[in-house]
């Protein structure tokens, strides 16, 4: 009876007029739950990592005016509604068997399993509140993955993610394609291993609100194509490593923390080393200095 209902048709028809990026970024709602309040910022991570936004050569538009472009579209034509968004999921049920599926997203209850991993393009958590990876080397299988969002995507602050343990990370050395990695709200994480510095094509890297995060590596400066980096709400963080004034592709920086210690700028990136970042143009920092430069 729905196929045939009215709503239904005027649906199909509002559809069948999108073009494929529209469609595709729509369709990337679907894995929400019903009645959720999603982050424009996120679901502008989401596209740039799955390379549904990316600039064309020889057009002067950014990523995040290509996705603005798609947000316009959607909701004028009535698919997605400001503040107030409430898509329901079409994706079925999702479960931990990869083989038959490119995107994936991990449901509350639900455990990795190890067939078809390599097929995994996209890993998204919906609502798991602990990360209990029986099988952490698991995600060393994931060659071919070029989205990974473990952290959470709520709005709420009350959202946090707990960990058992942090070894999943040391397969990051093998996502060579991956291109958005959120880790946001994860406690447990003391610091970045250094398996990072394997993302050679990661544009996006959200670890904000990480409570327990106390170091950022200097390997963050092999990540050449990094576009975004948020690393807001993390306040154990003490310095930046010298390193992130090598990101000339870098164009935000979220929670730049300005050295606290006398007599440390010199061994931490300072606000004067950013000046060498052509592209940068959105900056927020954390200090506790009196004597703020």
């Amino acid at each position: 009876m729905l196929a045939r209902s009215s709503e239904f048709q005027d649906f199909k028809a509002l559809y069948a007029g999108l073009g494929d990026k529209q469609k595709v970024c729509l369709l990337c709602f679907s894995a929400f739950p019903e009645k959720e309040i999603i982050k424009k910022t996120f679901m502008f991570y989401w596209w740039t990592g799955e390379g549904f936004v990316a600039p064309v050569k020889g057009t002067e538009k950014t990523a995040e005016e290509l996705a603005n472009d798609v947000f316009s579209e959607l909701m004028a034509k009535g698919f997605i509604e400001p503040i107030s968004e409430k898509r329901t999921s079409d994706w079925g049920k999702h479960t931990g068997n990869f083989s038959s599926s490119y995107r994936v997203c991990l449901l509350a209850g639900e455990k990795l399993k190890g067939e078809g991993m390599d097929n995994v393009h996209m890993l998204f958590n919906v609502d798991h509140k602990i990360l209990d990876f029986e099988k952490p080397e698991l995600f060393a299988m994931m060659k071919n993955s070029n989205l990974l969002c473990l952290g959470r995507w709520q709005t709420s602050q009350r959202h946090h993610i707990e960990v058992e343990d942090t070894k999943f990370l040391k397969g990051l050395k093998n996502m060579k394609h991956l291109m958005f990695l959120s880790l946001q709200r994860i406690s447990q994480i003391m610091d970045l291993p250094t398996s990072v510095s394997n993302l050679m094509n990661i544009t996006i890297l959200d670890i904000s609100a990480c409570p327990n995060l106390e170091k950022i590596p200097g390997e963050i400066g092999l990540l050449k194509s990094l576009t975004h980096l948020d690393m807001s709400e993390c306040y154990l963080l003490v310095n930046m490593p010298k390193e992130i004034s090598t990101l000339l592709e870098l164009e935000v920086l979220k929670g730049f923390v300005v050295e606290n210690l006398e007599g440390k700028e010199k061994d931490s990136c300072t606000l004067e080393d950013l000046a060498d970042l052509p592209k940068l143009r959105k900056l927020s920092i954390f200090t506790g200095r009196k004597d703020f430069p």
